[in-house]
């Protein structure tokens, strides 16, 4: 198992911009974490990297190992082609 932090900003979900803590196996799908994290109208974003509901953390290379250091992910906006970067919505 592992945990992993997924940022959540108020334009994703109402509320305050917030981390939530998921425990999660490293064969878990990217469309399953969206939806433990009820998030499935946005995307995550791993290192810079958009991910794919159908892959899964092993994919990105996230294993005990690598999660032992440092991981987390960011929710972009629901606007293809858009990302935030440093705060602000820019295109890709």
């Amino acid at each position: 198992m592992v945990q992993i932090l997924v940022h959540i900003r108020p334009a994703d979900r109402p509320g305050a911009p917030h981390f939530e803590l998921l425990e999660c196996r490293k064969e878990t799908s990217i469309g399953e974490i969206k939806a433990m994290a009820r998030l499935t109208q946005s995307e995550l974003v791993f290192m810079g990297e958009r991910c794919l509901d159908e892959r899964c953390l092993c994919d990105y290379g996230i294993s005990e190992d690598f999660v032992s250091q440092v991981a987390g992910f960011v929710v972009n906006p629901d606007r293809p082609g858009k990302r935030f970067v440093d705060g602000v919505l820019v295109s890709y």
